[in-house]
């Protein structure tokens, strides 16, 4: 037995020499010196002050080896089966010659890979490995020592060693199984037996990661609540189980034995379920209300977001009546507000709260009636005034000579008078008031009512546990008057099982030409909530062009959507599937399989045939369907005959702006190779087609087909059409002189002001031309830029030719003052040479004369 500080210096050597990340154990759970929280060890090794401080305590005698990355990518077969063990080590001998460790039940056998490999199930026990953790040799746990078993460098495995590992010792649930039991499963004919099938495949399935005992019992509880006869299910049931292998080190033990102990375990289970299924029906107990009432009033307090959704739901009348009802305030009892406050902090309802559903508008219903009706305080003692008398006791002689101070002491008469009383109303009142039927009442504890989460959080469990709900993120948040944000927090919190459903439909030339096959597709290519899968696991868009493309390929599709998943309490024997196929042209349950996303199901029987009349296939062999609504308004009768010259252009689609080569060519693969078939076709089944390179709108396929009428001589150009490009050809072209000129204009000015700013500083005078001119010019650039400010171009035009020439005329005039300077004047007061302005005056006719030509041009 290993000491404190032995065991501290046994950790120290192994961690060094093996390169592992350890952390301290008590028993097979973290220490609490760690913390609540161990994510971060995967992530960041401790320090060498943390390990210190860990291990030289004496309490610490267990510690834990984490796998994955934060070790080198180590992981560790866990063999709980010595049977397995030894055919490990037969198999792979190499692999075997690495760190092993003795355990209480088998062995952990350490290795390394290439990359992280995640935790699974194998034969006799279970791969450590992201994420998880072994105990560590030499630790302490319950008396037993982890000892060192083979004391060898940990083996490196690479990427085809492990995949050959995991092919040889992976858990497949048909091995397990004798080969006979297939007669039992294919035996089903009828609709009971069908259903006693599916359930022992799914026992099948379950027996390897749970154990055969588990997986028995959950099946048969699954199989009760579903209403399959126990005579249907026990003797199938039993005798898959009788020939299932155990997965473990287990007694011998005989056929008959194992056959009996099935059917006591299925018998208990359909006991156990019928109890529960039979208090379900019981009416509850005073103290409870219906669970439709409790959404009801939820509901009656949330608003509508911007989304839709209904959120802020309050939870404090429903918190407070069923508090009342607990704690014996029964229906047509009347309470006071301090009274309803004391009961109301028993669970957790503050006084403030408790006030605000008695008086405030947070307890009125909404039929204009409150939750708990308001009643008149009966007389104080204190009273006596005739007024009070005759109210309460109709005048009568006898009352008023009834002394109400004798009836009270002084003592009584003290403190604030009772203003306000109110009255509970029965259960079957209240579900008239809120419109719901009562028709499950879940059972709540009183801590659920505490706070508004954990009350929303057991209406939630309560209505998994109850329905196993196939609904929608946004209707199960709006029963409890939250965002759907909150619901899959909660969902969280509670471990529910999420099983994404798919619906699907075998997708084939009879029917590839129904719309709601096909969704709307979102700027990058996705359709949300659809998609096509090919037989291979590839997805594609729900784009019907891609639907055809992949058809005429002979490729097997099925068009998939998104349904509501089903939830599931882990508690609840139910089978558990990567995801559930559902054929969603037949009923629902029909035909629901289980599997994998990327797999796809046996597709079931064969979809009702659609009679589709079937063109003459073009190219590349591709049918093409008949569109039944005419888009062109030139019908076929009344077309002319074609000339040479039209039946030239008939074949030739890129004569069409916007048609080049690769659009032609989708064209083609969509059944479209002349002009006339384009101008017939349907400009909606188009745009649903799948075009590469980005898509086409149905306004551009609609101006397509008018080209391509006109070119046919089908039609003629729209005059006012023809007139209307005109102009905006001609804007456009007079824009283009205007931005020409300004850029033009600028560039030259700018360079002015620089020379005259630096012989004499202009900068700050905005009344000088160089300057003025300047900044207008940088103001009419950002407004050619600014598509928000309208401006018409022929004014704009005129103003720049404007100041054009009457800048050209000053800076003239500037060259010729600096011409007509001698040159010792130009030199003395540093105006530059003769030959700079010379070549200035140049550049400026120049410019005058560009100008010029210009105008002279508009």
């Amino acid at each position: 037995m290993y000491t404190a500080s032995s065991l501290y210096t046994t950790i120290s050597s192994i961690v060094t020499i093996f390169k592992l990340v350890v952390m301290p154990t008590d028993g097979k759970r973290p220490h609490r010196k760690i913390g609540r929280k161990t994510g971060h060890l995967w992530t960041i090794p401790p320090t060498r002050e943390k390990f210190d401080k860990w291990f030289n305590d004496p309490d610490v005698r267990s510690y834990a080896v984490l796998c994955g990355a934060i070790s080198g990518y180590l992981f560790v077969l866990d063999f709980d089966n010595k049977r397995e063990y030894r055919r490990f080590k037969r198999k792979h001998k190499k692999l075997a010659k690495t760190l092993t460790v003795k355990t209480r039940r088998g062995y952990h056998v350490y290795l390394r890979a290439d990359a992280s490999i995640k935790a699974q199930k194998i034969r006799g026990g279970d791969l450590q490995g992201e994420g998880t953790y072994v105990i560590g040799p030499h630790s302490t746990i319950d008396g037993w020592e982890y000892t060192i078993e083979i004391d060898r460098p940990i083996a490196e495995v690479n990427a085809d060693d492990v995949g050959t590992l995991l092919d040889d010792i992976a858990v497949n649930a048909k091995t397990s199984v004798d080969t006979d039991m297939s007669a039992i499963i294919e035996g089903e004919n009828d609709e009971t037996e069908g259903n006693t099938g599916k359930l022992i495949e799914a026992f099948i399935q379950q027996a390897p990661k749970q154990g055969r005992n588990n997986a028995l019992y959950r099946t048969a509880s699954y199989a009760c609540a579903t209403g399959t006869p126990l005579s249907a299910i026990i003797q199938p049931l039993a005798e898959v189980y009788a020939h299932t292998q155990p997965y473990w080190e287990h007694k011998v033990e005989s056929y008959g034995s194992r056959h009996r102990e099935a059917e006591r375990t299925i018998r208990s289970a359909y006991q156990t379920s019928g109890t529960a299924a039979l208090k379900a029906q019981i009416k509850p107990n005073k103290g409870k209300i219906p669970t439709a009432l409790r959404e009801a009033m939820i509901q009656d307090t949330a608003r509508e977001n911007k989304e839709g959704h209904k959120v802020e739901g309050s939870t404090i009348p429903g918190r407070l009546l069923e508090a009342l009802l607990r704690e014996g305030v029964i229906e047509g009892t009347s309470f006071t507000i301090k009274e309803a406050q004391t009961i109301g902090r028993q669970y957790g309802i503050s006084d403030k709260s408790t006030y605000e559903v008695l008086r405030k508008p947070l307890g009125m219903i909404s039929n204009d009636k409150r939750l708990f009706p308001q009643l008149k305080a009966p007389p104080n003692a204190w009273d006596t005034d005739k007024g009070t008398i005759n109210e309460n006791f109709n005048g009568t002689e006898t009352s008023k000579i009834i002394n109400f101070e004798s009836l009270v002491s002084p003592k009584q008469r003290r403190g604030r008078k009772t203003t306000f009383m109110f009255q509970m109303r029965s259960i079957e009142e209240l579900c008239a008031l809120y419109d719901v039927i009562p028709q499950s009442w879940d059972d709540l504890s009183s801590s659920d009512l505490l706070t508004p989460k954990s009350y929303r959080l057991a209406m939630h469990r309560e209505y998994v546990r109850r329905v196993v709900p196939e609904q929608s993120v946004t209707f199960m948040a709006n029963r409890l008057g939250c965002h759907p944000r909150t619901l899959y927090r909660y969902d969280r919190l509670l471990g529910v099982q999420i099983t994404p459903i798919f619906g699907f439909i075998p997708l084939d030339w009879s029917n590839v030409d129904t719309p709601s096959f096909y969704g709307e597709s979102r700027p990058n290519g996705v359709t949300p909530g659809q998609w096509l899968q090919r037989e291979d696991g590839k997805r594609f868009p729900a784009i019907k062009g891609i639907a055809v493309r992949q058809l005429s390929e002979g490729q097997k599709m099925v068009v998939c959507e998104r349904r509501p998943s089903r939830r599931v309490i882990p508690d609840i024997p139910m089978p558990t599937y990567e995801v559930i196929w559902r054929r969603s042209d037949l009923p629902i349950g029909e035909w629901d399989v289980g599997g994998s996303a990327y797999i796809l199901p046996d597709l079931g029987p064969e979809p009702e045939s659609v009679k589709v009349e079937m063109l003459p296939k073009v190219a590349e062999d591709i049918p093409v369907l008949r569109i039944s609504i005419e888009k062109s308004e030139v019908s076929s009768d009344v077309r002319p005959k074609l000339s040479p010259v039209s039946t030239l252009l008939d074949m030739t689609l890129t004569l069409v702006a916007g048609i080049g080569g690769s659009r032609r060519d989708q064209l083609f693969d969509l059944g479209i190779t002349t002009l006339s078939e384009l101008v017939d076709a349907d400009p909606q089944r188009l745009a649903s087609a799948y075009w590469y390179g980005g898509y086409v709108t149905i306004s551009t396929i609609v101006q397509w087909q008018e080209e391509a009428a006109i070119l046919l001589g089908w039609r003629e150009r729209d005059p006012a059409v023809v007139e209307r490009e005109k102009r905006k050809h001609e804007r456009r072209e007079a824009e283009k002189i205007c931005r020409r000129r300004v850029n033009k204009l600028l560039k030259f000015v700018s360079k002015v002001f620089d020379i005259v700013d630096s012989i004499s500083p202009i900068g700050d005078l905005h009344h000088i031309e160089p300057t003025r001119t300047l900044l207008q010019l940088k103001l009419w650039e950002r407004e050619q830029k600014d598509k928000s400010v309208f401006v018409r171009t022929e004014v704009r035009i005129a103003d720049v030719n404007e100041m054009a020439s009457r800048f050209i005329e000053f800076y003239l005039g500037y060259i010729e003052n600096m011409l007509s300077l001698a040159d010792w004047q130009l030199d003395e007061y540093g105006f530059g040479e003769r030959k700079y302005w010379l070549k200035q005056l140049k550049a400026t006719n120049r410019l005058k004369g560009n100008f010029d030509d210009d105008i002279a041009k508009t």
